[in-house]
């Protein structure tokens, strides 16, 4: 007779088996990557707790990851035991943002995150939550109406970063006018910490962010986790103190992964971010060779990870499943495409997994050739699942990382 516990068990592998299988898919989601047979074997590690005797080794550990950071990031003031880019969200608001003060967020319209919103955490601190003007148009900041806002809501904090980053923010011309009122900035940088360290998209601490915050598993291809950045150590001291007296406890084995994860960009990162940018735009070409509308063709595509789809010409009566069931995986998302008009259901694509596979420009319009096959001429779903497995299988391997 099987246990309760044996029963238990068997359901906690059919998971698992199924999460394997997925891995023999085409992964086009912008939030996920692969973490490094280096960086898997540090997150399994038994790293203990530095509190106890005989841990000072964490200490070393820790030591080479804050090393790492800044010689990425240009800073050693950092938070590294949050579980989530949301949780370093958390804490940068409750604790550097005056309770009941004015705070200027990018819409949610406009991808910026739910944890920043009025009913995210900023209620939490009884903020007067004003949107920041936005040209979707040009799927960036409208810094001309930034300006009057500013002057008209007198804001203490400015959050910019959203989930579909397209191209870099203007954060130097942002800086300037938020000092012409005494505001602050805090940038929301968890879909491009990974190409920050490679010096693609933008640096937002060098252009004037005071907080950024980001998540460790989508361009940054460690273990799920959260990065916090401060450029002034001060601002940085009451986050530190919050999140000894709330986290208490935290992973070391995790914090090691991403230590792994760290070096590996101190060492190829450059290249990886840069094939990321290639493969995102050779994407976007590639699905508008096809018949596809893409988001922001006029500006050139893409300038991170990112690729927007819009819903024009698609046959395909049920995208997500015919996507699904061709084993090719992305992100259905509402897309707004002027403040007025009303919302549409597109896809967002991103190349972060996909290269670190190792795959080019070349497996990019051949990625774009098999999403045509599913959504615009509606061909044989097994016969593109079989495509898809095959290129998915020339690629076994993690690029731009350390062996195990």
């Amino acid at each position: 007779m099987t246990s309760l516990g044996e029963e238990f068990l068997r359901r906690i592998r059919e998971g698992f088996a199924a999460e394997e299988r997925r891995d023999e898919t085409l992964n086009l989601i912008a939030s996920q990557n692969v973490v490094s047979p280096a960086a898997r074997a540090a997150l399994a590690s038994t790293l203990g707790q530095r509190s106890h005797i005989g841990g000072r080794h964490v200490d070393h550990v820790e030591t080479a990851m804050l090393e790492a950071a800044q010689t990425l990031y240009g800073t050693r003031h950092v938070e590294y035991r949050l579980m989530s880019g949301s949780l370093a969200n958390q804490m940068a608001i409750v604790s550097a943002i005056p309770p009941g003060t004015t705070v200027l967020v990018m819409p949610r319209s406009a991808s910026g995150d739910k944890s920043v919103q009025a009913h995210g955490y900023l209620r939490w601190i009884g903020a007067r939550v004003v949107d920041m003007p936005w040209d979707y148009r040009r799927h960036n900041v409208d810094l001309e109406r930034l300006r009057r806002a500013l002057r008209e809501h007198r804001p203490s904090w400015l959050i910019v970063g959203g989930s579909r980053p397209l191209f870099p923010y203007p954060v130097s011309a942002m800086r300037t006018e938020a000092d012409a009122v005494g505001a602050r900035i805090l940038y929301d940088g968890s879909h491009i910490l990974g190409l920050w360290a490679g010096g693609q998209f933008q640096d937002p601490l060098a252009e004037g962010a005071d907080i950024v915050t980001g998540s460790t598993q989508k361009t940054l291809p460690g273990p799920l986790g959260g990065l916090l950045f401060c450029r002034d150590p001060e601002l940085l001291r009451p986050i530190v103190q919050l999140c000894d007296g709330v986290l208490g406890d935290y992973g070391n084995a995790r914090v090691a992964a991403i230590a792994v994860t760290l070096a590996e960009l101190v060492a190829f990162g450059r290249n990886y971010a840069a094939a990321i940018v290639a493969n995102a735009r050779a994407l976007a070409q590639g699905l508008a060779a096809e018949g596809f509308t893409i988001a922001a063709a006029d500006l050139g595509f893409t300038a991170s990870h990112q690729v927007l789809v819009l819903p024009d010409g698609w046959r395909a009566p049920d995208a997500a499943a015919s996507l699904e069931g061709a084993g090719i995986q992305c992100s259905l998302v509402v897309l707004h495409q002027t403040a007025e008009a009303p919302p549409v259901t597109g896809l967002r694509l991103g190349t972060s997994g996909v290269t670190r596979r190792g795959m080019r420009a070349t497996e990019m319009k051949l990625a774009a050739r098999l999403m045509a096959r599913a959504l615009l001429h509606v061909e044989d779903i097994a016969a593109i699942r079989k495509d898809v497995h095959a290129l998915r299988a020339s690629f076994p391997n993690v690029r731009y990382a350390f062996p195990a």
